[in-house]
């Protein structure tokens, strides 16, 4: 195998066709490095509110982060830098990173190398191999620099492709009032003609009582009762099961009576970090998601015949967030390895439908056509073949605001998207 290095010095000269330099990067605003660790990947609001632009690199690749940020003062500035790519099939790649001064970079979240250039050179640089999934891959950078001259480049081995983009896939049909309180799930509720509404308020660890409600609203986007039931502590996902609401909450599950809108029990689950999301399959059991990530605590509990147990714990699911019971499997996201996965319930083995790459899984449904619909909170909308072959249909981070755990109309072929911090639900309609 002709080395990298060499490969990188001919695609300067020639267009080489086993390697692509990395062509399109979205690139963070600067920041002061002070107290961040280098080698741990960045809380996921740390990702949304990095205020990112799309930079295409210069003729050879480089990004220079000087020329389209520039530096404040002589402190140390840092950056992050991000690249989406899609492997059709599991594979090692080889990489070759050129850098100013100072750089990590991560696959998936994990964090792979962290080097930093001699004071005598222009750059640095060194070649590592990455195994990506197949599936949805980011490639991310955290660079450095205590001076002006900032850049960096990245060159791959074999060539790398784009992920598939088809926005005019869907389109917004309407919108409600920018009013509700950081919305985090929707359900539909087919007696009513009603979808509710978790209002989780994320700066509820700053109030001193519970101020989480549960909203309706109509098919058509108009708030019927904003704060239909009041007193919750910070619910999340919900889901409608014979006359009967079930709202995950941070210790537990309520209950609500659908018909008179009045709370039943609630379910207390001990010893738990974060109860996330919650689905029913066909024989009326309730699977609730926990994304604490703790390997030592069940990642996905049971709630049956009025009593909830563990049961999921496994070394192949971590940090688990959305949820969706489907014939006889259960989807879910699998955050702590950024794949979409399928449990079956009998038995429960688990399969990678692909990998989602770095995002957090919030929403999951199954369309008319018997697509998977899942979303990454920080607001990027998928469609998924049962093959695994991935498409963005949609992004709500163009309009500054999360794709949440949404619900699916396959009435209507339309999705209705909490927006968390947004605070509003829109409907995005499908358009195949």
């Amino acid at each position: 195998m002709i080395p990298v290095s060499q490969y990188a010095q001919e695609i300067e000269q020639t267009d080489h066709p086993e390697m692509s330099l990395v062509n399109k990067w979205e690139l963070s605003s600067t920041f002061d490095i002070s107290g961040i660790p280098m080698d741990t990947y960045p809380h996921f609001f740390t990702i949304f509110n990095a205020r990112w632009d799309t930079v295409t690199p210069g003729k050879e690749g480089w990004v220079n982060i000087e020329r389209k940020r520039g530096t404040a003062d002589e402190s140390a500035y840092g950056a992050y830098a991000r690249s989406m790519f899609i492997c059709e099939e599991e594979t090692t790649y080889k990489i070759k990173a050129e850098y100013t001064e100072e750089i990590t970079i991560f696959l998936n979240k994990k964090f792979l190398l962290q080097e930093k250039n001699k004071p005598d050179k222009s750059a640095g640089t060194f070649e590592i191999e990455i195994s990506p999934k197949k599936g949805l891959n980011e490639l991310f950078i955290f660079v450095i620099s205590h001076s002006s001259d900032w850049k960096f480049r990245i060159i791959y081995f074999p060539e790398i492709k784009s992920p598939p983009v088809d926005h005019t896939l869907s389109k917004i049909i309407w919108e409600t009032e920018s009013n509700l309180l950081t919305p985090e799930s929707v359900s539909y509720d087919p007696e009513y003609d009603m979808y509710y509404v978790s209002n989780y308020d994320y700066m509820y660890y700053t109030k001193g009582h519970p101020t989480g409600y549960i909203s309706r609203i109509s098919s058509d986007g108009k708030i019927q009762d904003q704060e239909w039931i009041k007193g919750l502590f910070a619910p999340t996902g919900i889901c409608v099961y014979e006359h009967k609401l079930y709202i995950i909450v941070r210790n537990g599950v309520v209950v609500i009576d659908t018909k008179k809108g009045k709370y039943v029990t609630q379910y207390d689950i001990p010893d738990t970090d974060f109860l996330n999301d919650i689905t029913v399959d066909s024989l009326g059991r309730l699977y609730i998601s926990d994304s604490s990530g703790d390997p030592g605590k069940p990642d996905i509990y049971i709630l049956e015949n009025k009593e909830v147990k563990p049961w999921l714990q496994s070394e192949s699911v971590s940090n688990t967030n959305g949820i969706y019971a489907y014939q006889g499997k259960l989807l879910i996201g699998n955050n702590g390895e950024g794949l979409f996965q399928a449990i079956d319930l009998n038995d429960k083995s688990i399969k990678t439908i692909c990998s989602l790459g770095a995002g957090t899984i919030d929403g999951i449904r199954v369309d008319n056509q018997g697509n998977y619909i899942v979303s990454h909170w920080e607001g990027k909308i998928f469609r998924i073949t049962h093959q695994g072959q991935i498409t963005e249909i949609f992004d709500t981070r163009i309009e500054d605001y999360n794709a949440a755990d949404f619900e699916y109309s396959g009435k209507s072929n339309t999705l209705f998207i909490p927006t968390f911090l947004g605070n509003k639900v829109t409907a995005l309609k499908l358009s195949y």
